[in-house]
């Protein structure tokens, strides 16, 4: 099953209203701060918001309150699986069988356009580390872990090549210099991109 078949099944179990959805290979390295996410909860549930970023990325253009600020549509990683608060059957319609992960963040994203009510928090409320990209451990991640007393087994999927760190952290560059331009433009901007025939490639 892909990973939103997956999805779908486990929100069909789940009776709130609410969910947090996050993916598990983010290894929280500090507590969640509780008390922010109950506060945008509370603000969720009294406004006619749909999903809101917990990790303050993208960072909203403009603040609406002193906790969360709008992403527009059109925003690239609009739709997140990392820690994101989402109103359940907003994630549901935005989900479709088949996809995985990446596959959600894209398509959703442009799916997401068809639903006001997108918003990040100002401040991150989850510290992490992410552990696998593309199937591999990052080197970065695995310092961290250790400093934490966790060793994971890596023998199984392996570690990443000093190659594929290279492009990773160049990949990761690309997405800093993107948070230099207005929010509402980075999509167009990828799509545009897309559009003379290189391959963008998410990490």
């Amino acid at each position: 099953m892909s990973w939103s078949d997956n999805v779908l099944v486990a929100l069909s179990q789940v009776r709130e209203e609410f969910v947090i959805l996050m993916v598990d290979d983010l290894f929280l390295i500090r507590p969640a701060d509780t008390e922010r996410i109950i506060q945008v909860l509370d603000w969720m549930a009294n406004t006619v918001s749909n999903c809101t970023h917990l990790y303050a990325r993208p960072r909203p253009a403009v603040n609406c309150t002193d906790l969360v600020g709008p992403l527009p549509k059109g925003t690239y990683y609009r739709a997140s699986a990392v820690s994101s608060l989402w109103r359940k059957n907003v994630l549901t319609s935005i989900l479709r069988t088949g996809e995985n992960a990446w596959d959600f963040e894209i398509q959703g994203s442009r799916r997401s356009n068809e639903f006001d009510g997108f918003y990040s928090t100002l401040l991150p409320c989850f510290t992490f580390t992410n552990g696998l990209i593309k199937g591999k451990w990052d080197p970065r991640a695995l310092a961290v872990l250790k400093e934490h007393g966790v060793c994971p087994d890596t023998q199984k999927r392996g570690v990443m090549s000093y190659r594929n760190l290279t492009k990773l952290r160049l990949i990761e560059l690309r997405g800093k210099m993107l948070e230099l331009i207005p929010l509402s433009m980075r999509g167009k901007l990828k799509d545009l991109v897309v559009g003379t025939g290189v391959r963008y490639r998410p990490y």
